[in-house]
């Protein structure tokens, strides 16, 4: 009879099917790996869009209100480092 690598019989319906039937190995699929990240990536930035607004709605009442507490502390201004004032 035939047997398989660990040694087991194999039923008759194996062998025929494995006599007709090549087994298929398989292969990466790169391919639909990229479109996956592509529509992933396409999906994450409809999702952060729509909030680009709200943070440059913060970002600028951030600036005001640090602007408006210097000149209320009358601090002077920050000097910018790495250039010298002309």
């Amino acid at each position: 009879m035939e047997r398989e690598r660990n040694g087991n019989e194999r039923s008759r319906v194996a062998r025929v099917v494995g006599a007709v039937t090549p087994s298929y190995a398989g292969r990466d699929d790169t391919e639909m790996h990229g479109v996956g990240l592509g529509i992933g990536g396409l999906l994450l930035l409809g999702l952060l869009l729509p909030l680009l607004p709200v943070f440059v709605a913060y970002l600028l009442v951030d600036r005001a209100v640090t602007f408006l507490r210097r000149q209320a502390a009358d601090e002077p201004e920050p000097v910018a480092r790495g250039r010298r004032p002309a």
